[in-house]
């Protein structure tokens, strides 16, 4: 991401908007804006541009069915996450509309993770070429290939999520715990040999193909793909 994400965070709680904002103002990808009514974020809509929305259903003025539908309204298509209190809001909301939702409470870092994976998703949703070292990445193929005429290597689910994390990360060295949370899920309990496993196989993938190249380098602390 180029410049910093831009969040609207929806909800008339005070101390989670304040929370929010400081926690965001920490990190230099994103900047969140807090709005304390429904009414209050559709016009903020209007004027400005947000890559998220997180809605918070403790609002007094409208539900968020209310307020998802309204958005159309002012144009926006912006990807939302819902902050609901209880896992029967999210079965009945999932009949209506195909949202994000994360029960409260929650852990912070769990929703930076949310907003990270749907602004991933904006950006590269489509059969977009990207870039590895000397492979093309196809993230909605699941596949890498060396050279436009060459055969393209087959990769699994977690083996596109381990890259997907890991070109998102740029050059920065990701800890195997970061991997694991991001692929696998918080609180899954799998254990690093798992994904040691993972990129095994897929660097065996890459030698099959005959390329002595390796995209995925093992650091002091992790791992980070290869310029």
């Amino acid at each position: 991401m180029n410049s910093r994400v831009q969040i609207l965070i929806v909800g008339s709680d005070s101390i989670i908007l304040d929370i929010f904002s400081t926690q965001t103002e920490l990190r230099k990808e994103f900047f969140a804006t807090g709005v304390n009514s429904g009414e209050a974020a559709l016009k903020s809509l209007g004027k400005n541009h947000y890559d998220v929305i997180v809605f918070d259903t403790n609002l007094s003025d409208m539900n968020w069915c209310e307020f998802y539908k309204a958005m159309y309204g002012v144009d926006v298509n912006s990807p939302i996450i819902i902050l609901t209190d209880a896992e029967l809001n999210k079965k009945e909301a999932s009949k209506e509309v195909a949202v994000e939702y994360l029960c409260k409470p929650f852990k912070f870092y769990v929703l930076l993770s949310m907003i990270r994976t749907q602004i991933w998703q904006q950006e590269y949703t489509g059969n977009k070429k990207l870039m590895i070292g000397p492979y093309i990445f196809f993230p909605s193929d699941k596949t890498l290939q060396i050279a436009p005429e060459e055969k393209k290597i087959r990769l699994t689910d977690k083996e596109t999520d381990i890259l997907r994390f890991l070109l998102q990360a740029g050059e920065k060295i990701t800890s195997r715990e970061a991997l694991l949370d991001e692929v696998w899920g918080y609180n899954s309990n799998v254990a690093t040999h798992t994904l040691e496993t993972h990129i095994y196989r897929l660097r065996q993938k890459i030698k099959l193909s005959n390329s002595n190249t390796q995209i995925i380098l093992t650091e002091r602390g992790g791992y980070r793909l290869a310029k």
